[in-house]
């Protein structure tokens, strides 16, 4: 049990119904910080160990360009719908669609999941996970993660 009495982390038989994601690279989109570590550590409770987070879709967009280039590409990425689309601009209310979009433009194929504080679904999208602070969200992001391709 961690010291907020939540367990910390999946159990042995657990870890047996879950895809073996622990290698997968993540990149989390979302200006908030709090939130971002939020879903950091849900990620990290369901196995997952390599997670950058980014707070606009420029540098999202440079993790995934480089990560083509240098063999470590990006294998999920968790975006929220609302943040800034570049370095100190103004947060896009529509930044989780338009990522989308693009990626569907130049057919990039990597599963998203959106993590947001309102209820958004998108049909191109794994799943979503809606996102209060009082909620303990790792258990959504089993329940999404297990829809991951083997």
């Amino acid at each position: 049990m961690s010291r907020n009495g939540e367990s910390a982390g999946p159990t042995e038989n657990q870890e047996e119904s879950i895809v073996n994601i622990s290698n997968c690279r993540v990149i989390i989109a979302d200006d908030s910080i709090l939130k971002a570590m939020d879903i950091r550590r849900a990620l990290e409770w369901n196995g997952i160990r390599d997670i950058t987070i980014v707070s606009d879709q420029e540098k999202l967009w440079d993790a995934v360009y480089a990560g083509r280039e240098n063999g470590a590409e990006v294998g999920l990425i968790v975006t929220d719908v609302h943040y800034p689309l570049a370095p100190g601009a103004e947060a896009d209310g529509e930044a989780g669609f338009k990522l989308i979009e693009r990626m569907k433009q130049e057919g990039i194929k990597i599963p998203i999941i959106i993590c947001s504080s309102q209820n958004y679904c998108a049909a191109e999208a794994l799943g979503s996970v809606w996102y209060r602070e009082k909620d303990d969200i790792k258990l959504a992001f089993r329940e999404v993660l297990g829809r991951l391709p083997s």
